[in-house]
């Protein structure tokens, strides 16, 4: 009888521990989503409108464009740099899309050089700060801090490749009542970089960890915490996170022909779960990336084969 009961609590304990409940609270049932394939290649921003802003192209003359409710506008840039690329960071509640044209100045062959922009309706204006997607959250930044030296390596025992400078970058937050950012240090490596925020002055994005490896955290309070990935995986990164604490990203998986990246959801117990799994009906494409969430759930990302989607919570 004792033997039956201790195995019976050492199965609760896997049960419990296998279901990702966090500080003792049960785990909230994973959302479904509704798939809707964008017509844009790279979506990259969304409000609380399910306004959807991105750019579709080929490199180099990629264009901007809004989406809503089926309907794709295109975003004009300024005359004068009409043969740049655009790329979109941000759309804010009242539509207003942020971004940058990237462009060759005149007689530059290896210069590139980005202006900011806006595209209110259909106007386009230069020289605009991207704001806060929640305007509630604490800014974050990511900052060069130093430069190391990497080791000469050899092609072949008389061929010496000798080592460059490379620079590394922490990411910094810009706390309330603070006259200057706080450095959220690194996973044990030399570099992080902040991706996002929201009103509980939770920051997420990705840190070099003491092996080298790169991985997604959740800071908080002073504290970084590095997220779970995939089975098997050995790379991740957090890209976006709403007021309920539910992250986005994404992260490595062992499939038979090696690593892939897809998108995935880290929920506020702590669990990975990958996007596709999420997606309701028969057809559910792999989603590699997921790079922006609203505070409705709502989520935009690319398709493994390089289509832009958009997941609505049921």
């Amino acid at each position: 009888m004792f033997r039956r009961r201790v195995l019976l609590v050492a199965l609760l304990t896997v049960a419990v521990c296998a279901s990702g409940i966090a500080r003792g609270k049960p785990a909230a049932p994973l959302p479904r989503y509704r798939l809707t394939i964008l017509p844009m290649d790279r979506p990259a921003a969304i409000n609380e409108r399910g306004q959807v802003a991105g750019t579709r192209g080929e490199p180099g003359e990629r264009r901007a464009f809004l989406w809503e409710r089926g309907r794709l506008r295109a975003l004009p840039l300024p005359e004068a740099r009409e043969d740049g690329s655009a790329s979109v960071e941000h759309i804010d509640a009242q539509g207003r899309v942020y971004g940058t044209v990237w462009y060759q100045p005149d007689g530059a062959i290896s210069t590139i050089q980005g202006d900011n922009l806006v595209w209110e309706r259909d106007q386009v204006r230069a020289g605009i700060y991207t704001p806060l997607r929640d305007p509630g959250a604490p800014r974050v930044e990511t900052h060069e801090i130093g430069e190391e030296y990497q080791p000469d390596t050899y092609n072949t025992p008389y061929e010496r490749i000798r080592g460059e400078k490379a620079r590394y970058s922490h990411a910094f937050v810009w706390e309330p009542g603070k006259d200057k950012p706080r450095d959220l240090g690194t996973l044990g490596g030399k570099r992080s970089h902040a991706s996002d925020s929201n009103a509980q002055s939770q920051v997420v994005g990705d840190a070099e960890t003491a092996g080298g490896g790169t991985r997604a955290f959740l800071w908080q309070g002073g504290t970084m915490r590095d997220l779970v990935t995939l089975p098997g995986g050995d790379w991740s990164s957090a890209k976006g996170i709403n007021a309920r604490g539910v992250i986005i990203g994404m992260s490595t998986v062992r499939k038979a022909g090696g690593m892939v990246r897809r998108a995935v959801m880290w929920d506020r117990a702590g669990r990975v779960v990958s996007l596709s799994g999420l997606v309701a009906g028969k057809h559910r494409p792999a989603l590699r990336s997921a790079d922006a969430i609203n505070e409705q759930g709502q989520i935009v990302g690319q398709t493994a084969d390089g289509r832009g989607y958009l997941l609505t919570p049921w």
